[in-house]
């Protein structure tokens, strides 16, 4: 499958057209066949697209190849069948002794004896869905794309890789001639170089630029988290990372990674090339514990003695703003005002990005003095880790802080210019959607979003009357389970459905497997009725997933989940692709997963996407409730810690004079959900272009 036809239409929602096609359309049976198979999948093709594929010598053969794109993207690749055929039905009228006898009889058989049962007809399916539109792109478009994630100062989601990978070995950097502000994907490109012999001297900034290179020639960890082989590299190349590091070389980068950088120097054989490098190798050699600025700034805070951290910080303007919050909380209130004025004094050299991320962290730091919260390690691994509630600090000092931000800020996107002159309508959503960030280690879907931002459910007006939710896995390999946490508004009361409690007055489970060898898998559904989960006190549904046995995510051949609306939850097939609203792929190290949770009031669905950690007991809710809480109530307050899409571009509209206005039609540029000028869940334009 070619990757960069599969990223046009995962990403951007189009076909890929080699040539310009200006014949008029024909009739072709077999893309009309073709445009009936797409419909059935929940996508409608363009006039162009039909008229592309005609004019192809051979469309059979691309057709199949989109179709192929299609069903993946939803699910329908493979052959979903429920435990129970004619669920949810069968259930809700079994009594609890005969679920109770079945699934024993599964168990005993080691999940080999599965339930004869004649499927009933089911009636057909007469839902009204939404409808992705496919449209027909050149290869341009997906160069643009990758130059967008090449412009991005966040991270990419772990999936997007390969497309990198990919689009970096065609050549396409050739065309490209901004900057790279991201260190993981420069440093891809750096490797590309330093494999064709040339120079990486006008690419790379830092040492660990240059260590990160080293890691991925060693086809290693380019993120530096994991344990580093460097491979024996030839004197060419050994020239090249030489010649490159000689020009930014410092000690507070060796020092950074101290352990690393004596084998590296080992590794590049220094001393053949002299030069600073084979100095500062010798004296991390022979010295016990080389001093850097760094250092002495850690060890003025710890000591308290502000003034020097003072004299140190102002030459670092990065590190001043990630220690601001642990230097205010420690000073009295006089020292607090003078360590205030000596960040607004070096404030413009500090990058938006990091200024939106302190923004939302003194936005909530009210919130966040009141409870634990949420912080995610960063990479493609990364985990999420509950950490103290902050110490009081004073809300004059807060709201100065957050005020100094916002002035900066403004000034910054003033000078982007991307509203000037424009009359702005920002829909309602974008107060859900926080700032695209952290993405490495977020679940491979069609629709990127940040943890803890929330969205719709419902698509077009007619979904409010699709009243169940129908949550889906399918895997190949061990056990998997799938499972629903119900919490009322307040979090205090608890209730599940899984394979532990099949079926309750508004929820119903599909039936437990517990062996799903290849080709074919298992899967397992749950339903559940939103208005009557409601009747009985429940707001929040959690999907949650576990492997009750058996290695992680990532090791299994298969493993992927998502959910259904539905009307009428006997009509159709159990899996029908037209009604997916959502399909992500789970493959992270872990094993045991909160995906999303939904909030059933305002039905929104609310991003989680986190690794739980499980008790020494079989890995299954019902022995691990109170971590699944503990995550959950973290991130129902996340929204109000972090920037999100309405505060971004309303500060770029106040930095230009733009008008905001109340009235789609009143506007020239559009903030949207899936629409717009400016599409919220397009994580890479906002990265490469509003931060």
């Amino acid at each position: 499958m070619d990757i960069f036809e599969k990223i046009a239409f995962t990403k951007l929602n189009s076909v890929v057209s080699i040539d310009v096609v200006e014949k008029e359309p024909v009739l072709n049976i077999p893309v009309i066949t073709f445009a009936h198979e797409m419909s059935n999948l929940g996508f409608s093709i363009t006039k162009q697209v039909y008229n592309y594929l005609c004019n192809l010598k051979n469309p059979n053969e691309k057709c199949a190849k989109i179709l192929e794109i299609a069903k993946e993207s939803v699910g329908a690749h493979v052959k979903m069948k429920a435990f129970y055929p004619d669920f949810p039905l069968q259930v809700m009228n079994m009594v609890e002794a005969d679920l109770y006898f079945l699934a024993a009889m599964h168990y005993w058989s080691c999940g080999y004896w599965k339930l004869s049962f004649i499927e009933s007809s089911r009636p057909e399916l007469k839902e009204v869905t939404h409808q992705t539109t496919i449209s027909l792109i050149s290869i341009k478009h997906v160069k643009a794309y990758f130059y967008k994630i090449l412009s991005s100062k966040q991270g990419v989601p772990e999936a997007l890789l390969t497309f990198v990978d990919a689009a970096i070995n065609e050549g396409w950097t050739c065309g490209f001639s901004g900057e790279i502000p991201f260190k993981e994907n420069l440093c891809r490109v750096a490797t590309y170089l330093v494999k064709k012999g040339e120079s990486i001297n006008n690419v790379i900034s830092t040492s660990t630029d240059i260590l990160r290179v080293m890691a991925s020639l060693s086809e290693s960890d380019i993120e530096l988290k994991k344990k580093i082989r460097f491979k024996s590299l030839s004197r060419k190349y050994r020239r090249i990372i030489i010649l490159a590091l000689e020009e930014v070389i410092n000690i507070s980068d060796i020092k950074a990674y101290e352990s690393l950088w004596k084998i590296a120097f080992h590794s590049l054989h220094v001393g053949e090339f002299g030069g600073k490098t084979a100095d500062i190798a010798s004296r991390f050699r022979n010295e016990n514990n080389v001093k850097t600025s760094e250092t002495i700034i850690a060890e003025a805070i710890k000591d308290g003695n502000t003034k020097l951290a003072m004299v140190k910080l102002i030459h670092k303007p990065s590190v001043f703003a990630r220690s601001l919050d642990k230097l205010l909380r420690d000073s009295n209130k006089e020292t607090a005002e003078f360590i205030i004025k000596q960040f607004a004094s070096i404030i413009n050299k500090i990058d938006a990005k990091i200024l939106l991320q302190l923004f939302g962290h003194f936005k909530g730091r009210k919130i966040n003095e009141s409870s634990s919260r949420v912080v995610f390690t960063a990479g493609s691994q990364g985990r999420a880790i509950m950490v103290p509630k902050l110490t009081e600090m004073d809300n004059d000092i807060v709201r100065g802080i957050i005020n100094i931000i916002t002035i900066e800020l403004e000034k910054q996107f003033y000078n982007k210019g991307h509203l000037k002159n424009r009359k702005v309508y920002i829909g309602i959503e974008a107060k859900g959607v926080l700032l695209p960030s952290q993405l490495a280690s977020i679940s491979d879907n069609k629709r990127t979003i940040s943890r803890g931002s929330r969205v719709p459910i419902d698509i077009i007006p007619l979904d409010i009357e699709k009243n169940i939710l129908r949550m889906f896995i399918h895997w190949i390999g061990d056990d998997i389970d799938l499972s629903a946490l119900f919490l009322s508004e307040d979090l205090n009361t608890q209730s599940h459905i899984a394979f532990t409690n099949l079926k309750d007055d508004f929820a119903w489970h599909s039936g437990d497997i517990v062996n799903a060898p290849g080709p074919d898998g298992a899967s397992e559904f749950i339903d559940i009725d939103l208005k009557k989960a409601q009747e009985f006190g429940k707001r929040y549904v959690c999907m949650d997933v576990r492997v009750f046995c058996g290695p992680s995510f990532l090791e299994h051949e298969q493993c992927f989940a998502g959910f259904m609306l539905r009307k009428e939850p006997q009509s159709g097939e159990i899996f029908e692709p037209l009604t997916v609203r959502c399909k992500f792929d789970i493959t992270s190290k872990g094993r045991s997963a909160d995906i999303c949770l939904f909030d059933m009031k305002t039905r929104e669905m609310i991003w989680i996407d986190t690794m739980i950690n499980h008790g020494q007991t079989a890995n299954s809710l019902a022995n691990n409730t109170a971590s699944s809480v503990y995550i959950i109530r973290a991130f129902l307050k996340m929204e109000q810690s972090k920037v999100n899409i309405n505060e971004l571009v309303s500060m770029h509209a106040r930095a230009v004079d733009a008008n905001i206005v109340s009235q789609r039609d009143e506007a020239d540029f559009t903030v949207g959900l899936g629409e717009g000028d400016l599409d919220v869940y397009n994580f890479t334009s906002i990265n490469a272009d509003w931060i």
